[in-house]
C-alpha cells in the first residue's frame, strides 16, 4: 500500500459517498450513498444480532461507491433490464478495483443480508419521507419491505435472521403511522 493508493481510495470513498440516490423519484429530502451505506451497515448488524463479520460491514459501506463513475440505476430499470443491471454491477466492481477497493468476499447468507438491508434502507428512507408529507413514498415502503422479507426467506431458517428482517420491516412500516409510544418520530426531519 502506498500514499498514492490511499489517495485513490480516499477520493473513491468521498466521491462515491456524495452520489445522490432516488434521483428518478420525487422525494422531499436528498439521500446520498454515504447516508444509505450507514443505515445498510446498521441493518446488517441488527440482522446478525450485533455480531456481523467485518467483511459484511465493509461490503455495506462499499456496495454503492462505484455509482460515482457509472451512475445509480433505478431499481425499476434493474428489474426491467437485468442484463444491463449486471453490466452496471460489473462496471462498478471494475471501477472499485481501479480504486484499490476490490469487491469483498461474502458467504451466501451475508450476500442475502446485504441485499435485504439495502431494501430495508430504501423502505426506511421512504417511510420518513412519507411521514414528512410525500404520499408517493408509501409505495416504496411497502414494495421494499416486501422484497427484504422475500430475500430473507432464502436464508438459513435455523437462525433468527429471517424473523429479524421481518421485525425490522414491521418497525419501518410502523413509522408511516402516528405512534403515540414514539413521539420522537414526530421530530424527524
Amino acid at each position: 500500500m502506498s500514499e498514492a493508493h490511499i489517495n485513490t481510495q480516499v477520493r473513491a470513498i468521498l466521491n462515491g459517498g456524495d452520489v445522490r440516490r432516488f434521483h428518478t423519484y420525487r422525494m422531499l429530502r436528498e439521500n446520498t450513498v454515504a447516508q444509505h451505506s450507514f443505515y445498510v451497515a446498521w441493518w446488517c448488524a441488527l440482522i446478525w444480532e450485533m455480531k456481523p463479520s467485518a467483511n459484511l460491514l465493509l461490503a455495506a459501506m462499499q456496495h454503492d461507491l462505484g455509482e460515482y463513475h457509472v451512475g445509480d440505476m433505478p431499481s425499476f430499470t434493474k428489474i426491467s433490464l437485468p442484463a444491463a443491471a449486471q453490466s452496471i454491477h460489473n462496471m462498478e466492481d471494475a471501477v472499485l478495483r481501479l480504486s484499490y477497493l476490490p469487491p469483498l468476499k461474502l458467504i451466501y447468507e451475508e450476500e442475502i443480508t446485504l441485499k435485504a438491508a439495502d431494501k430495508l434502507d430504501s423502505a426506511a428512507f421512504g417511510a420518513v419521507d412519507y411521514r414528512l408529507g410525500n404520499a408517493n413514498a408509501l409505495s416504496i415502503v411497502h414494495k421494499d419491505c416486501e422484497k427484504a422479507i422475500k430475500l430473507s426467506l432464502s436464508m438459513n431458517i435455523d437462525t433468527k435472521r429471517p424473523k429479524i428482517v421481518s421485525w425490522i420491516a414491521a418497525s419501518i412500516a410502523d413509522i408511516t403511522t402516528i405512534d403515540k409510544e414514539h413521539p420522537e418520530d414526530e421530530n424527524r426531519s
